[in-house]
C-alpha cells in the first residue's frame, strides 16, 4: 500500500530530501469553511483578537439549533490533531458550549476567518537547527 498520504481526514507529506514529515487537514478545512458559508470571508490576522473577553453577558442565549457545538467541536479536532495556534481560541470558546450568546458566535466565525487564510498550514516534523515556532505568553 505505500507510505500513508491521507489518514482521518489529514494530509500527509513526506520529503525524504529534507528528512520532514508534514501533517495538515486542508480538506477537512475548507469543508468547514463551506460549511458555516465562510468561504468568501476576508481573512483575519489571528484567531482571538487580543484581549478579547469572552463571557456570559446575560442576554439569551441564541438558538443556533447546534451549528455552534458543530463547530467547536471542529475547532477542536483541528486543534488537537494539527492546528495548535486555534487551540486557546477553541478552548476559550468551549467554555459557552451550553448556551452560547451572539459574541461567542462572532468570536467561532472569528476563528473560521483566520482559518480560510491558512487553510495549507499544519505540523512540520523533522530536524532542524532553527526555531520554527515561538510564542510570546503576554501577547
Amino acid at each position: 500500500m505505500g507510505p500513508a498520504k491521507e489518514f482521518l481526514g489529514m494530509c500527509i507529506v513526506r520529503d525524504g530530501d529534507e528528512r520532514t514529515l508534514t501533517i495538515s487537514c486542508p480538506g477537512l478545512i475548507k469543508e468547514l469553511i463551506d460549511n458555516f458559508g465562510m468561504s468568501n470571508a476576508h481573512p483575519a490576522n489571528v484567531p482571538l483578537p487580543a484581549r478579547t473577553a469572552l463571557h456570559r453577558s446575560g442576554e439569551p442565549p441564541m438558538d443556533t439549533n447546534g451549528r455552534y457545538q458543530e463547530l467547536i467541536g471542529s475547532l477542536l479536532y483541528l486543534a488537537t490533531a494539527v492546528r495548535p495556534d486555534i487551540a486557546f481560541a477553541a478552548n476559550c470558546l468551549a467554555r459557552f458550549m451550553t448556551n452560547p450568546e451572539e459574541t461567542h458566535w462572532r468570536a467561532a466565525k472569528g476563528v473560521i476567518r483566520y482559518l480560510t487564510g491558512t487553510v495549507e498550514l499544519g505540523l512540520q516534523y523533522g530536524r532542524t537547527r532553527e526555531l520554527g515556532g515561538a510564542v510570546d505568553a503576554e501577547f
